[in-house]
This record gives C-alpha cells, sequence and structure tokens, in this order.
C-alpha cells in the first residue's frame, strides 16, 4: 500500500512540475509578445486590446506561479484601458462627423 502511495505522489511531483514548465513556457511566449507590440510607435487599437489580454494572462500565470505581481503592472492596464477608451471615443466621434 505505501508503495502505491509512493507513485502516487511521485507522479503528483512530475504533473506538477510539467504545469509550472509549462506556465513558464507561455509566460515566455507573453512577455516576447508584449514587448513586440510595446516597441511599436504607433499602436492601433487591436494592439492596445491584446496588451491589455496579455497583461491579464502574465497577471493570472504569476499568481498561479505564487510569484508577487507588481502594482504598477496595474497602473499600466489602467492606462492601457484609458488609452482604448479615448481611442474609441475618437474613431466615435470620426464617425459622427462623417
Amino acid at each position: 500500500m505505501e508503495t502505491k502511495k509512493s507513485q502516487i505522489y511521485s507522479r503528483a511531483v512530475e504533473l506538477t512540475e510539467f504545469i509550472e514548465f509549462k506556465y513558464l513556457s507561455i509566460l515566455e511566449d507573453i512577455l516576447v509578445e508584449e514587448a513586440q507590440i510595446s516597441s511599436k510607435p504607433v499602436k492601433t487599437t487591436e494592439d492596445l486590446l491584446r496588451l491589455v489580454g496579455l497583461k491579464a494572462m502574465k497577471k493570472h500565470i504569476l499568481e498561479e506561479l505564487g510569484v508577487p505581481y507588481k502594482e504598477y503592472e496595474d497602473e499600466l492596464l489602467e492606462e492601457l484601458l484609458d488609452e482604448i477608451s479615448i481611442t474609441v471615443d475618437k474613431s466615435e466621434y470620426a464617425e459622427m462627423e462623417t
């Protein structure tokens, strides 16, 4: 019976390590894409929305990994949402003028 418990424990450890590896792999991809979009001199509304999504995914993964999420990231997220709002407002205004 003890052998079965140790096998289960060993498998659980393997799965946990695999999940952590997968999270780190996804996080790496997120950071690369986030840097690519952030480096653009002019960002479209689609770029801004993608950045919001990437930041949300990054926050979730970091929380799952037990890594503290920096408060300034939330401030950056708020700034992105404000920028999206301004962009949407401008496009709505432009549509009304046509």
